[in-house]
């Protein structure tokens, strides 16, 4: 019958890694395997993989912020490109209120001129309305 392999978890690597970086007596990696019953070679591959896993951390990172992974021409390429389409839709916005207060205008005017027609020469004016045929 085979030896089951004893497995860890990430937290006791990480106490018993921890504890051979720490300088003292007690703390070199033969002395901890003697201690934990694990053969001393295991200990040094987690010993070097957590010093990988540091500086490979720390190489592509800037001081006091985390990298972005989009690159920052691309970003403000696009961010020009959405600031100008907005700066002409708000022109196109502006114009368009401008010729509906325009319009709106001069429909009061015409309307208060047919008024004064109608009342000079003694009449009432109706709206006509266009009567819809219905289909049997």
């Amino acid at each position: 019958m085979a030896k089951k392999h004893a497995t860890y978890t990430a937290q006791e690597k990480t106490d018993i890694v921890l504890r051979i970086l720490q300088k003292g007596k007690g703390n070199t990696i033969q002395k901890v395997a003697a201690d934990k019953n694990i053969v001393p070679t295991l200990i040094s591959l987690w010993k070097k993989q957590a010093e990988e896993a540091i500086l490979k951390r720390f190489e592509n990172a800037t001081p006091g912020r985390r990298k972005s992974t989009e690159p920052k021409v691309a970003v403000a390429a696009d961010t020009k490109a959405l600031r100008a389409e907005l700066r002409k839709s708000k022109t196109r916005a502006t114009k368009a209120e401008n010729k509906l207060k325009d319009v709106a205008a001069r429909l009061a005017a015409l309307e208060q001129c047919v008024q004064t027609m109608g009342a000079t020469m003694g009449c009432k004016l109706v709206k006509k309305r266009n009567k819809r045929t219905r289909k049997a």
